[in-house]
């Protein structure tokens, strides 16, 4: 029972002492974004809207934007925006 109990312990403190060297010395990379992946360097701190016709959120910078009435409206792509009119006469 000792002998298994010892094992036990050992275990959990191999485990423990792996986890914190993975974090040592690989927390760094996850940071960093991969170079040259713009998609992830445009989109990280921008607004999101979302689309009235399917409820998807996107970044400001990538939606269709249309003035309708006094209004301006988000949308993900020209079908959603279609769909929306189509939907509202």
């Amino acid at each position: 029972m000792f002998n298994l109990l010892r094992l036990i312990v050992i275990i959990l403190i191999l485990y423990f002492l792996c986890q914190g060297v993975r974090r040592l010395f690989l927390s760094d990379e996850k940071k960093k974004p991969i170079q040259g992946d713009e998609r992830s360097k445009q989109v990280r701190g921008e607004d999101l809207v979302e689309d009235p016709q399917c409820h998807m959120y996107v970044p400001v910078s990538r939606a269709l934007e249309k003035r309708i009435g006094d209004r301006t409206l988000y949308f993900c792509s020209e079908a959603c925006y279609r769909a929306y009119q189509e939907s509202t006469k």
